[in-house]
């Protein structure tokens, strides 16, 4: 998998979390109770390498989240890129 195919992707499914924040902040999203599926993508050891994606749809239960978030991983592993998910849960007073 190259950057590009993982920029593609990125923009595919991704916003980042201070995106979702900002809807958010702004009332246009509420959160509720919540998980945010994020994956650290990197092309080779260097951190320079490294992009952060996360699905724009949120997940309802941990476990979704982590089922979906570890088959991306393998897909983009798969490619030959280093991939790690990770889910966020996100808390708050209207979360």
């Amino acid at each position: 998998m190259t950057q590009k195919d993982v920029k593609a992707l990125g923009q595919d499914i991704s916003v980042t979390l201070q995106q979702i924040s900002l809807l958010h902040v702004t009332g246009l999203v509420g959160l509720g109770k919540m998980w945010v599926g994020i994956l650290l993508v990197c092309f080779d050891p260097m951190a320079l390498s490294c992009k952060i994606i996360a699905k724009s749809e949120p997940f309802y239960s941990e476990q979704a989240c982590l089922e979906e978030a570890e088959q991306m991983a393998t897909q983009i592993r798969r490619g030959g890129a280093y991939a790690t998910p990770h889910c966020h849960k996100v808390e708050g007073d209207s979360a």
